[in-house]
């Protein structure tokens, strides 16, 4: 397996940033004790690559593990049913299942009858969501009966922007890596380069930071990472600031005035909201246009337009 959240391979032995040691840690011992865990926390934050450093920690093989997407087009078709799926996972040591809220309802409920037939069994579950599970209600799209059997067996995954005091030690190595990766002339930080990054909102998380960060690099030629390498932060806080709390395109602004650079301003807006929207919803159009509030013609036209495969 890959981290999807950031696209990078995960090598074994590889040191955790943050406190991802804490919470590998905690996910270790509770799995320890109980055949299911579950990691909650927003798109991006790092969910899949505790997954995957756990099978690392556990040295469980890649192919003794069984990973379902639920987001995929199969499942989300019932083309890909979870019994059959499960069913071809019967050898598996630990089988993961991203987005676990978005299975249908029979599938939850198969789930749950495999949990609860887990009791005596060495298969750990690994569930992931973006599901707050501590909610007082159970949420939509949960069946009742699988949210009360997993609640208490939430290990959240802060948010970037709850941990700002521990973003200069990513930040460090994220950049030892895309220099390793690239081979770019970087021999140090500026201190306006770790202010811009410490100073944005990163609604995208671990996976928008990653991102900023590799283009960052690629584009340093003079040795020194500096804010000036982070335009794309600028971009993206105009679609941020545009309508707290709305990523909605109707929110960003258009020029007041014909101006190739204000055009490209907007175009990068649309793009970037355009990208995070389809990551989100793992590529799907529909749903993409509807958190961005528009139809999925215009998001199709506005996708070609911007040059978005």
């Amino acid at each position: 397996m890959i981290d999807r959240g950031t696209g990078e391979p995960v090598p074994a032995g590889q040191t955790l940033p943050w406190d991802r040691q804490r919470l590998l840690a905690q996910l270790s011992l509770l799995l320890q004790h109980q055949p299911v865990a579950v990691l909650t926390g927003e798109s991006g934050a790092g969910k899949f690559f505790l997954a995957e450093q756990y099978r690392h920690h556990q040295q469980i093989d890649a192919a003794d593990c069984g990973l379902i997407d639920a987001r995929s087009p199969s499942v989300q078709s019932g083309q890909a049913a979870l019994p059959p799926v499960v069913d071809a996972l019967t050898d598996s040591a630990l089988v993961v299942i991203r987005h676990v809220e978005l299975l249908s309802a029979g599938d939850q409920q198969v789930l749950l009858h495999h949990l609860e037939r887990a009791e005596n069994s060495a298969r750990r579950w690994l569930l992931t969501t973006r599901v707050d599970l501590q909610a007082a209600t159970v949420p939509d799209r949960f069946q009742p009966s699988l949210f009360y059997r997993i609640r208490m067996l939430a290990c959240p995954v802060p948010p970037v922007r709850q941990r700002p005091h521990q973003l200069a030690g990513l930040i460090r190595e994220l950049v030892q890596e895309y220099v390793h990766k690239y081979r770019r002339p970087v021999e140090r930080i500026d201190e306006s380069f770790m202010q811009a990054i410490q100073q944005h909102h990163w609604p995208g998380n671990v996976r928008e930071l990653r991102h900023a960060i590799e283009r960052a690099v690629i584009e340093c030629t003079h040795g020194v990472l500096q804010a000036g390498h982070l335009p794309v932060l600028q971009t993206v806080s105009t679609c941020e600031s545009a309508v707290p709390g709305d990523r909605s395109l109707a929110a960003v602004e258009a020029p007041t005035k014909s101006s190739g650079a204000l055009d490209d301003v907007v175009a990068s807006t649309e793009r970037t909201c355009i990208q995070q929207a389809l990551e989100e919803h793992g590529q799907s159009r529909t749903a993409a246009a509807r958190e961005l509030g528009i139809s999925r013609v215009t998001l199709y036209n506005k996708m070609k337009k911007l040059g978005i495969g």
